[in-house]
């Protein structure tokens, strides 16, 4: 079953203004491995996090990528989410 993770929202680089290139949200199938790194990164279920406002690209590419969160480049960090889990369409699309 697909999962809607909401992304909060980033400045641009110039931190002058919100990078629209970077709004979410991302919609994927969660894996029991991915479920384990939400809890082991954050102590959290991926439905709290959802319930507290999502979280940032680099903050996903961990969970998805079944690894410790490091910073990274939003940018970066939403091309390996899209690359790891292509999009999916749902019914709210």
């Amino acid at each position: 079953m697909s999962f809607r993770m909401p992304i909060q929202r980033t400045w641009t680089r110039d931190g002058r203004n919100m990078d629209p290139t970077l709004d979410g949200p991302f919609v994927w199938t969660p894996s029991p491995e991915d479920r384990r790194w939400a809890d082991q990164n954050h102590g959290q279920t991926l439905e709290r996090l959802k319930e507290r406002g999502g979280m940032s690209w680099c903050e996903m590419v961990a969970i998805v990528g079944n690894r410790r969160w490091a910073a990274m480049d939003q940018h970066e960090a939403k091309a390996e989410c899209l690359r790891l889990h292509p999009p999916v369409k749902t019914g709210e699309d």
